[in-house]
């Protein structure tokens, strides 16, 4: 006899393990950070990819939460405000990486001018975002003096993102697991995940990232 089954996809799961393994790559790495207008290559690239991908993880988990509530109409951060009023943390740190995450989607433009003295410093710096990008949540959750974001001081420009706005990252995306466990979807907490030449569940890399000075 024929049994008929259902599965809701969500591509969330397959997100994590690219994640910490990029992060991996960057988080024992001793960077030249001397430079203040720019970080380099390999930490941009790797850190930004961290940034967007544990994004799309979160909002691809989101998805299936809208898709049980039915309400699949709101975006993420709607969904989150209406439907879970109660995790107002959670909502604020989540409204920062999506929003660093469409600076580095969008590629917001910045003019960034500057001096260099005989020793190379980088003086006089003066940093202006092209008319046309930075609207909406960006005008609400960016300090524009510092260049930063108000709550979690992660760095907006996209080419100065780093290790610390990947470590951030991470970070949000446990506490957004431990969201799930509290509202009876356990959809990551589960899950082993290779780190470190190890097999551990995400709370434990998490403390390990959190001991980790870079």
């Amino acid at each position: 006899m024929e049994e008929e089954k259902i599965e809701i996809s969500c591509i969330g799961s397959a997100y994590i393990q690219p994640i910490l393994d990029l992060y991996s790559k960057i988080s024992k790495e001793k960077f030249d950070r001397k430079s203040i207008i720019r970080t380099s290559f390999m930490e941009n690239g790797y850190s930004v990819s961290v940034v967007a991908l544990t994004a799309f993880c979160i909002e691809s988990f989101t998805n299936k939460l809208k898709y049980h509530k039915k309400r699949d109409t709101d975006s993420t951060l709607d969904f989150l405000k209406k439907e879970y009023p109660q995790y107002k943390e959670l909502y604020e740190n989540l409204n920062e990486l999506i929003t660093l995450r469409n600076a580095i989607a969008h590629n917001h433009i910045w003019k960034i001018s500057y001096k260099v003295d005989e020793l190379y410093n980088e003086k006089d710096i003066e940093k202006t975002l092209l008319d046309g990008y930075g609207k909406g949540a960006f005008n609400e959750v960016v300090d524009k003096k510092e260049k930063v974001t108000k709550k979690l001081r992660l760095r907006i420009i996209p080419t100065r993102i780093g290790v610390p706005e990947a470590k951030a990252a991470i970070s949000i995306l446990h506490q957004f697991s431990n969201f799930l466990d509290k509202e009876g979807f356990k959809l990551i907490s589960n899950w082993y995940f290779e780190y470190d030449g190890d097999n551990k569940k995400l709370k434990e890399i998490v403390e390990i990232i959190k001991r980790e000075g870079n």
